[in-house]
């Protein structure tokens, strides 16, 4: 807290600490973005030579994404587009290949559509097309009636589409010149179908291994034979870090209840119940709730209080909770219903369908006209044909504002109107069934999350930031942290667009640290002038603190033995059990070793070579190919696995009957390799793309 103190009894030295903060923070990102990109370029990016532009980038981010989700997710998916995009184009222009008008309008809104388009408007109850939704936004297309909004998401849509369709047309021309000759229709069914009976004896990894000591000198021997599976063509890093929870004192959790006590004498006397949990941001809905529907807190206490009963606080998923009880009755266990369904989208589709569901409603209860006859007339989905009808339908299984309508609150033969994610409908419920009988509860409840108070939260800050400002470096923190019963952890290798870290996964605070470890001039055993800030993604309070520090940079090729350690290090420590079992079995046969280690022989039955797991056995491709070339009674091992020490005596080899069609078994092996172009051709093409990536120079 010394820093801190400092600075806080000297105000005129933070003004001036500022000042220079700022101007060095400007100096240093026109040094860092300017520096490595000319001023007015807005390059992110390059393939064989050609750009991608950021504004264009930024552009489709906004456009699609302007509804939220996981923005590193979404740029990630971006990035890949465009470098797609820009790669089809190339080759399209080589071939030919291009989208003509109508045939893009037919992958939109005819009977070809685009995967694109079948994704993002498929009605999600019924996975099919949305047909009244495309075509609506058709109509208003060709009306130049949409915002500018919709305009430019569409515009960057309909790209997506293009560069969809001309993939697909480049992946038919690669699978029509894929063809399977005879012979290897034959070795393939030879492997697929050929059958194996053996005995074998599996000595697991399980013995003890506290004598056996991997070495870096080892994992670095089993680096270099597997240098294929381990190499990497980026550059990437490695960090040391150490993570402080912040959690609330004895004194954040006393407040918290007394502020909830206060609140439960008020909705003890508030004379009406809706607004005051509401205006306390508390939960109110329609919903009765059935014993095995209640939380283990509520279940064995609820349903036995009467109507007007205040209980609590009491804590129940981190929370101080309190609840008063609003009604219980007996809850039907399946409703009939009927409605008629108005899609809308806009302020004035609402307005309309508003306006016209008043208007069936009234002539409805007038006896104007049947409930049959509007939904024919006015519904917009597949019951329309069927007078609205919905059948018999268990709870839960609508969406919540239908399900709490048609359960809760409408008696039979009443009319109601509901807003839901699809609409605004008209509802009827025409009948309820009574099996179970269960009664349900309906409550409110006030609640406040146990979290740290934002006092504390500051004090762990400052103290967290005081200890590294005495710290700095890897070297002081490793012999500091022990202090305050910590240590540093080692972070996996990252790569300079990552967003994903140890403890914290997707975050904005992960892909600051990331940024930090790719900053230009950091050096290996630095750390984080900062204290990284880890906001929790649901109740956004201050949760985490991160202290990070660079402890390794791999500049591309075959990493090093600590960036891998952990993936590694149990493989080896396994190899080093299988040699020292083998070389202990070294003479004896199948049965000695079986009774050594207390171990049965199992019998393994019609294996395939192609198999990919055999019970008993696991997952040993190595074992099972080696033991396809054993002659009936030749027995192999003692031969160390995966995940064990093997024994197997072949007892029977069952070759693959014939082919019958030799014609057909080249068509189906064809098409097996046919469906694998449209990931493997795009994957061997962009590992020989010249592609330079600037995404770390704009986010």
């Amino acid at each position: 807290m010394a820093l801190i103190s400092k600075i806080r009894n000297n105000s005129w030295l933070l003004i001036i600490v500022i000042g220079f903060a700022l101007a060095a923070f400007i100096l240093m990102d026109m040094d860092a973005s300017g520096g490595r990109r000319a001023a007015g370029d807005f390059t992110m990016g390059t393939v064989n030579g050609e750009a991608i532009d950021y504004k264009k980038f930024q552009n489709a981010e906004q456009a699609l994404y302007s509804g939220g989700g996981n923005t590193f997710a979404n740029r990630n998916y971006l990035w890949n587009y465009f470098v797609e995009k820009t790669l089809v184009g190339q080759f399209a222009e080589k071939l030919g290949f291009g989208v003509s008008r109508d045939e893009l309008m037919e992958l939109q809104f005819g009977n070809d559509l685009s995967p694109i388009i079948t994704q993002r408007f498929s009605n999600q109850q019924t996975g099919q097309v949305d047909r009244a939704t495309l075509n609506n936004m058709r109509q208003r297309i060709e009306a130049n009636d949409i915002d500018a909004n919709q305009r430019n998401y569409w515009a960057v849509q309909e790209q997506e589409i293009i560069a969809n369709r001309i993939q697909s047309k480049i992946n038919a021309l690669v699978s029509k010149g894929i063809y399977t000759p005879s012979w290897m229709a034959e070795m393939k069914h030879g492997h697929q179908k050929a059958t194996a009976n053996f005995d074998y004896v599996k000595i697991p990894y399980s013995v003890d291994s506290s004598s056996i000591n991997v070495t870096d000198e080892d994992l670095a021997a089993y680096l270099q034979e597997n240098i294929n599976t381990y190499r990497q063509k980026e550059e990437t890093r490695v960090a040391e870090y150490v993570t402080f929870d912040i959690k609330p004192t004895k004194q954040d959790s006393l407040d918290i209840y007394e502020r909830l006590v206060t609140l439960k004498n008020g909705l003890s006397t508030a004379e009406n119940d809706s607004s005051y949990v509401v205006n306390n941001n508390g939960i109110y809905n329609l919903a009765y709730f059935k014993e095995n529907q209640l939380t283990p807190a509520l279940k064995d206490t609820l349903l036995d209080l009467s109507v007007g009963t205040v209980y609590g606080p009491f804590i129940e998923n981190g929370q101080y909770q309190v609840i008063k009880v609003l009604d219980n009755k007996i809850i039907p266990d399946s409703v009939e219903s009927r409605h008629i369904l108005r899609p809308v989208k806009t302020q004035q589709e609402f307005i309309e369908a508003n306006a016209l569901i008043d208007s069936l409603k009234t002539e409805i209860e007038a006896g104007n006209t049947t409930f049959e006859a509007a939904a024919g007339r006015f519904g917009t989905d597949g019951t329309r044909t069927t007078g609205g009808d919905l059948g018999y339908s268990p709870a839960g299984r609508m969406v919540q504002q239908f399900n709490d309508l048609i359960f809760y609150k409408a008696e039979v033969n009443e009319l109601h109107k509901v807003a839901t994610q699809f609409g605004l409908h008209l509802v009827e419920v025409t009948g309820k069934k009574f099996e179970t009988n269960e009664r349900g509860v309906k409550y409110a409840m006030l609640f406040e999350n146990i979290i740290p108070s934002p006092e504390t939260q500051t004090a762990e800050n400052d103290r967290i930031f005081d200890f590294i400002s005495q710290n700095p470096g890897l070297t002081s923190l490793r012999e500091a942290l022990p202090s305050l019963g910590k240590e540093l952890q080692v972070s996996p290798a990252l790569k300079q667009n990552d967003f994903t870290f140890p403890e914290i996964g997707q975050s904005a605070t992960s892909r600051e640290i990331i940024r930090w470890m790719f900053s230009p001039g950091i050096k290996v055993g630095e750390t984080s002038a900062d204290v990284y800030i880890y906001k929790d993604p649901q109740l956004f309070y201050n949760s985490k603190l991160i202290l990070v520090g660079l402890s390794e940079i791999n500049e591309g090729d075959l990493p090093s033995v600590a960036s891998v350690r952990r993936q590694i290090e149990p493989i080896v420590l396994n190899m080093k059990k299988g040699e020292r079992i083998v070389s202990q079995l070294s003479g004896q046969d199948m049965n000695a070793a079986a009774a050594q280690y207390g171990v049965n022989i199992q019998e393994a039955n019609n294996i395939g070579l192609s198999s990919s797991f055999v019970p008993g056995m696991g997952n040993e491709p190595e074992i099972l190919g080696k033991t396809f070339t054993l002659q009936p009674g030749e027995t192999l091992g003692p031969i160390a696995g995966k995940d064990g020490v093997f024994y197997i005596k072949m007892n029977e080899q069952i070759d693959a009957p014939e082919i019958a069609d030799i014609s057909a078994s080249r068509r189906i092996y064809s098409s097996l390799t046919k469906q694998q172009v449209n990931t493997k051709l795009w994957e061997a093409v962009r590992e020989d793309l010249d592609i330079e990536d600037n995404r770390f120079t704009y986010y």
